[in-house]
């Protein structure tokens, strides 16, 4: 028997109202534009604001809760799909596209329409 056998690896998808699960996405593309376009905006501008940012307590301990969320986030991927493969493509999106694109990207994917047409 293979280890396949182990694990249930199809989850119940969240059903969903279609407006919710399409503000969703809506959520992925802005927390996907904004934070992040204007972080890369500033950076490009000044490089040095980042040094500033890592030597600035505040900064570590905005980039230190950051982290235990990712961390967090990762480990709820893992635990609902069992599947390291998911677990580096949603790493993947949190480092191309910060929490705020990844984690509502991971809902509308596991989510369905609650009243199908």
């Amino acid at each position: 028997m293979s280890e396949h056998h182990h694990h249930h690896h199809h989850m119940i998808p969240i059903r969903m109202e279609r407006h919710l699960r399409a503000g969703l996405l809506l959520g992925a593309v802005f927390g996907f534009a904004l934070p992040n376009g204007y972080f890369l905006y500033r950076y490009m501008k000044n490089p040095v604001l980042m040094n500033e940012l890592l030597a600035n307590p505040l900064g570590q301990a905005f980039l230190g809760e950051t982290t235990l969320l990712l961390i967090m986030f990762l480990v709820a991927v893992w635990v609902i799909k069992r599947s390291w493969l998911r677990v580096v493509y949603y790493l993947i999106a949190s480092f191309a596209g910060g929490l705020a694109f990844a984690l509502p990207l991971f809902l509308w994917f596991n989510s369905v329409d609650k009243n199908p047409e």
